[in-house]
């Protein structure tokens, strides 16, 4: 009898356990801020974004306005939409002032007295790459040459951001009475610019140019001055014939 009565309690307190569950606790309002991408790669003088999710718990329903941490010099940063409820566009503008190298940026969001940080996201500046061009030089700042006879001045070309074309040279300001000619003509890093004084020439100094032409593209060199000579004068002498008297002896 005792047993019957003791089975008879065990499961009138199971059946009281079981029709009597722990309350759950409530999950707390509140929210989080994350980011998509946690890296970006923006060249300076260009713009790019991040997406941003707002995450909510609890029933939170609160606007939550956003904004960046540790910006970096020469950046700016605006959100759409800011306030937001769920998700904004972070856009980044680098601006020519910016310094680049890598960067560490947080996003915070702010909302009923509440402040959630994302993970930080690398923020990578990097250079304006080099614009494809070139540059003429001449080696020489000045040069002599007598009337009648031949001189050169050496041609470099500069090539940056890739430029490969040939580059077509020419003389500009050429004095009368002279000749130029380019070797090669059409050049990819020198060439050897022939000047020919002809007798026709008057001397004096000239100042003389070298540009050369690529891909729609002009440049100059810097002006060297030519300095034409006269021909050295040639010596004259006339013989003059002195009379003899020869003496007969007697």
């Amino acid at each position: 009898m005792k047993r019957l009565v003791f089975l008879f309690v065990v499961a009138l307190l199971a059946l009281t356990i079981t029709a009597c569950p722990e309350k759950e606790t409530p999950t707390p309002a509140d929210f989080s801020v994350a980011v998509e991408k946690s890296a970006l790669s923006i060249t300076i003088g260009e713009v790019g974004t991040n997406g941003i999710r707002v995450s909510r718990t609890g029933g939170f329903t609160d606007p939550v306005v956003l904004k960046v941490v540790n910006k970096p010099a020469g950046v700016a940063v605006a959100f759409d939409p800011n306030p937001t409820n769920s998700a904004s566009t972070l856009t980044i503008t680098v601006l020519n002032t910016a310094i680049a190298g890598d960067y560490q940026i947080t996003v915070s969001g702010k909302s009923a007295g509440k402040t959630r940080f994302s993970q930080p996201f690398t923020l990578k500046i990097k250079e304006k790459p080099t614009p494809a061009d070139f540059s003429v030089a001449v080696e020489k700042s000045s040069l002599s040459i007598i009337v009648g006879e031949v001189g050169t001045n050496n041609i470099t070309i500069s090539r940056m951001g890739g430029f490969a074309d040939p580059v077509n040279l020419k003389v500009i300001k050429k004095p009368a009475g002279v000749d130029v000619a380019f070797d090669p003509k059409a050049a990819t890093l020198a060439s050897t610019l022939t000047i020919t004084v002809l007798d026709t020439a008057i001397a004096g100094d000239y100042e003389m140019q070298v540009f050369g032409e690529a891909a729609g593209k002009t440049r100059y060199s810097h002006l060297f001055t030519l300095s034409i000579k006269d021909k050295p004068a040639t010596p004259s002498f006339k013989l003059k014939a002195e009379s003899v008297r020869i003496q007969k002896n007697s």
